[in-house]
């Protein structure tokens, strides 16, 4: 077992009284900080067994992570052998597919996909780019090292598509506080700085106190459009819902189609992401 992992013994956890086992962690607790530098409380409702599993977990990590070993994922896994997806048929493809993904589930590496993505492609991503992936040399039962497709090759539209439900459900028709100090740090994540930014923060923030409460009754994207160079995309979408005005019982239906036009991220920021450049639905407009 490599320095550090732990595995939790349910036998001995029975023997053990929970002061018993809160002495221990407290003991972690001062290892972690005199060690490590940091602190590892947990909530005070979290049972002692669990926060014991959690403490030896820390110290799993970062003792193999202060070794500093990296790998690949492809050394990581134990350097199996493959065929080329060239070389197989569409039946061998899935086959090979499953075999491959079985050896990474094996050593807790998982390749996770935020959309659809075929046999083919996905084998020959693992094989071809995953593989030669660098990553840390640390082994600790019950973790797992994830992968997502989309980090290494996005899809558009689906990106911006999400962006655009995020602006609408999680911004426009919530019943957020808008004097909260983490709304305009979001917000201006939200939206590009080819805005005005306060005057966009106030609109939306008028169009937020206006009601006391709305109620999404449909929505459906329509259509989602993204420029040949990826650099800007164009969501169309139908929406109905109803708000309830500010100091009233009085509700206002609004319904019909919008638009949201953003911007992709990743030439200023380099990283992916999408930001409303503008955006025109049935009773608000930036």
């Amino acid at each position: 077992m490599p320095k550090g992992v732990f595995k939790r013994n349910t036998m001995d956890d029975k023997r053990r009284s929970k002061s018993d086992i809160q002495r221990e962690n407290e003991k972690l607790k001062k290892r972690i900080e005199q060690e490590f530098g940091g602190k590892s409380g947990r909530g005070s409702n979290t049972p002692p067994e669990v926060e014991n599993d959690f403490l030896k977990y820390i110290i799993a990590f970062e003792e193999q992570f202060a070794e500093g070993k990296e790998t690949t994922v492809y050394r990581y896994i134990g350097q199996p052998s493959w065929t080329p997806a060239h070389q197989l048929n569409e039946d061998q493809v899935e086959a090979a597919l499953f075999h491959v993904q079985s050896i990474l589930a094996h050593h807790a590496v998982r390749l996770n996909t935020l959309c659809s993505v075929d046999n083919r492609t996905l084998y020959r991503f693992i094989t071809e780019e995953l593989f030669d992936q660098e990553m840390l040399d640390i082994r600790i039962p019950g973790t797992w090292t994830n992968f997502i497709y989309e980090d290494f090759h996005p899809n558009h539209e689906y990106d911006s598509e999400q962006a655009a439900l995020d602006f609408i459900r999680d911004i426009l028709l919530t019943n957020a506080d808008t004097e909260d100090r983490y709304f305009n740090k979001n917000l201006k994540v939200s939206l590009s700085p080819e805005l005005d930014t306060e005057k966009a923060i106030m609109k939306v923030k008028n169009f937020i106190n206006s009601w006391t409460n709305v109620i999404i009754q449909r929505f459906n994207i329509i259509s989602v459009e993204v420029t040949d160079d990826d650099q800007e995309a164009m969501v169309t979408f139908e929406i109905v819902y109803d708000a309830t005005i500010e100091d009233s019982s009085q509700k206002v239906l609004f319904e019909g189609n919008g638009q949201i036009k953003l911007e992709n991220v990743f030439k200023r920021l380099e990283c992916t992401g999408w930001e409303v450049l503008e955006c025109e639905m049935p009773g608000f407009e930036l």
